[in-house]
């Protein structure tokens, strides 16, 4: 994975705008020496606890550090080398609410039904 493309997966996880977002990853990674543009992984495990405290400015800490946990995941897998499969490992770690919204279902199947019964 090239680092333009590590950086874009990085930021994805981070679920901040783009307006946002990119600036706390970049000054995370610059506070631990390291220029964005040549970050691999090895680079933002470094830079994991200070983007993680930078998260933590915006969200509840509990949430910055979830965050924080599902983005080593995605580095751990990227150091491994196995990068095909991680699409699906990334889908496993999302919180369920999340995977629920970005299907566009209702966990009690259409709001609609009851209005259509009864």
């Amino acid at each position: 994975m090239n680092p333009t493309e590590m950086f874009g997966r990085v930021l994805e996880m981070c679920g901040f705008s783009e307006v946002l977002g990119p600036g706390l990853l970049r000054r995370a990674l610059k506070d631990e020496g390291v220029k964005p543009e040549d970050a691999a992984a090895e680079d933002y495990r470094r830079a994991l606890p200070r983007l993680e405290a930078r998260m933590r400015a915006y969200l509840p800490k509990k949430e910055a550090a979830e965050r924080a946990r599902r983005i080593s995941a995605f580095l751990s897998h990227a150091q491994s080398g196995e990068h095909g499969t991680f699409g699906r490992s990334v889908e496993l770690l999302k919180r369920p609410s999340d995977r629920v919204r970005e299907s566009g279902e209702h966990p009690r199947g259409s709001p609609t039904d009851e209005d259509e019964t009864g």
